[in-house]
């Protein structure tokens, strides 16, 4: 019987289902591991590998590499005692202005000429409002990955893949997590 191009179809949808699919980097690299230790026993000791440990020698490794949901929760961790110990330094520099006079009554004249703020100061409290932001984004998303809980299936939920978040953006300050750009506007509220 000749080969139609149904049963051609077939043979060829069996044959790429026998293949090894790994789904996620950390399956793909467990699957590397894999054939790296296999191939390296095969031309020093002439056989497969077997991994007798109930533990598999794979796993064991492929466990002190973390995820990117670990590695994004690391980095907001650090980011948010990065953004507090800066908060305290402004929070202090502020103080320290402010007791110096810098900001007194000699400033708020009623003329239009100089601004009722002293300019210094001014970029102090902007800095302070863009690092309280920071701090309130980060901890927002610690909350978020600390109350990821499964939900049931008739709940839609957004698939968060942690993988494109910890991926360099521009715009974005990796080392605070937070955007690089700043709010403007936030003046009126000083003047």
């Amino acid at each position: 019987m000749a080969k139609t191009k149904g049963v051609k179809r077939h043979l060829r949808r069996k044959q790429k289902s026998r293949k090894i699919r790994a789904k996620g980097m950390k399956k793909v690299v467990a699957n590397y591991l894999g054939k790296i230790l296999n191939d390296v026993h095969l031309r020093t000791y002439g056989q497969e590998f077997a991994d007798p440990g109930e533990p598999s020698v794979v796993s064991q490794i492929m466990s002190h590499i973390p995820s990117a949901k670990t590695e994004y929760k690391n980095r907001l961790i650090n980011a948010l005692a990065l953004n507090t110990r800066i908060l305290a330094e402004q929070k202090a520099e502020i103080k320290r202005l402010e007791m110096s006079g810098i900001n007194g009554p000699s400033r708020r004249t009623r003329s239009g000429a100089r601004p009722t703020i002293d300019p210094t100061l001014l970029a102090l409290y902007l800095e302070r409002d863009y690092t309280e932001r920071a701090i309130m984004s980060n901890q927002y998303a610690l909350q978020q990955l600390r109350d990821e809980d499964p939900r049931p299936r008739f709940i839609p939920r957004p698939r968060v893949n942690y993988a494109e978040l910890l991926r360099p953006k521009p715009g974005w300050d990796d080392e605070r997590m937070a955007y690089k750009a700043r709010e403007r506007g936030r003046e009126a509220y000083y003047v």
